[in-house]
Order: structure tokens, then sequence, then C-alpha cells
């Protein structure tokens, strides 16, 4: 049995395709970060965060719209702060993670264990304790000389001990 429907009606008319609803509250995510984009806001961060003039005299709005006239001074790339502000957050949370691992493995004071593989040691422990690899070793190799992670990994030596 078929059914006959008017020729004004078209069966995609009268039954729309099923869209996916947004998981998101303000509509659809955005493209990840590439490589690029992160090498670009780490070094908009340090910029911006390590500036002798205003130092740490600003407010978190005036900060984060630095860091992003900063991050779109060449106008390669397009993000809001919003979602700088968002990466920055994960950057930081997934780089203080290894960190902590890296400062574990070397209160061990394993002898023979250079640092190359102190770092592999400490990557595998990421992995096991947060079941993924870890993606920001781009990030990380900027960010592991700088002040504020040198004291912080000093700060999770001294509690460790």
């Amino acid at each position: 049995m078929s059914i006959n429907l008017h020729p004004k009606l078209k069966w995609d008319n009268l039954h729309p395709p099923l869209q996916k609803k947004s998981t998101t509250k303000r509509g659809q995510r955005g493209n990840n970060f590439t490589v690029d984009e992160d090498i670009k806001l780490v070094s908009a961060w340090l910029n911006v965060s390590l500036d002798v003039v205003t130092s740490t005299d600003q407010k978190h709005t005036i900060f984060w719209d630095r860091i992003w006239s900063t991050f779109h001074n060449d106008k390669k790339f397009n993000r809001t702060k919003d979602s700088l502000n968002s990466r920055w957050s994960t950057i930081q949370r997934e780089t203080n993670k290894l960190y902590g691992c890296l400062a574990q493995i070397e209160n061990q004071n394993e002898s023979g264990k250079t640092e190359h593989d102190k770092i592999n040691d400490a990557k595998a422990m990421y992995q096991s304790n947060s079941k993924n690899a870890f993606q920001l070793e781009h990030c990380w190799r900027i960010l592991r000389n700088e002040a504020k992670w040198l004291i912080l990994r000093d700060n999770l030596k001294a509690r460790t001990r």
C-alpha cells in the first residue's frame, strides 16, 4: 500500500530531518585549537602577565582583553576572549598535572635517569592517572622554564618531602 501525497506536499516538508541538539549553552562549539593557536596563546599570556609596566595591577577583564588583542595582532586567528580563557584554563590545568607527575618522579631520586627519562616517566604517570596521553607538550616546552612553573615545581617538591 502506497501513500499518495498531494503534489505540493512532499515527504521532506512533512518530516524534516532530525537535527542534533547543541550540547553547549550558547550554540555550537567552535573548532579545536591548533598547535599554532596554542603556542600563540601561551606566548600572549606570557607577554601580558610578565609585563613589568602593568605587572599584576589589572582587572581580570582587562587582562584578558590584552591577551585577546595580543593573540589577534597578526589577524591570523579568530577566537573570542571566552574561548581563549577556556583554552588557557585547560592548558594550565593539564600542564600543572604534568608538573605534579614530574615532581613525583624527581622526588624518587633514581640514579642514572636523565632528564629525558624523567619526562617520559612523568608522561607515563600522567597517562595512567588521567587515562589519556599528554597532548600539550608544545605548550609545556614553552612554559617549563618560566618562573611561575619553577616556583610551582619547587612547592610541589617541598610538599612531598
